[in-house]
């Protein structure tokens, strides 16, 4: 039997648009998020996108490495329920194709929270 009569074409349609939908919801959450002033660019494609972590967005100066702050970030919204690890500033977000929207919204309310604790503890 082959792979291709094994997929019914409208559940496959249908998981595609989910994903649309998903990603439409995802970016506004990603948008949302470039507001603050500590996160200096978000970039991405599809599901798979990154947060830069900065200390001014205007002058797009960065924390020293040294600091550690994406990594203190990922560690609270680990804390509470968000596994990220970061890769420098930055704070990759690539989750599951069967994520749910609450879920995003879940990830998102978590990293929001992480980084304006960390970064207000800083001041």
């Amino acid at each position: 039997m082959s792979l291709k009569s094994q997929i019914n074409p409208e559940k496959l349609q249908k998981f595609i648009e989910s994903l649309a939908k998903k990603e439409v919801h995802l970016n506004k959450r990603l948008n949302d998020l470039y507001l603050l002033d500590s996160v200096l660019f978000v970039r991405g494609r599809g599901l798979m996108v990154g947060v830069e972590i900065g200390k001014n967005k205007s002058t797009l100066e960065n924390y020293k490495i040294e600091e550690r702050m994406a990594h203190r970030i990922c560690t609270v919204c680990i804390e509470n329920g968000v596994v990220l690890r970061p890769l420098g500033h930055v704070i990759p977000i690539i989750p599951p194709l069967s994520i749910q929207i609450h879920e995003i919204d879940f990830l998102f309310d978590v990293l929001e929270k992480a980084i304006k604790k960390i970064v207000n503890s800083e001041k």
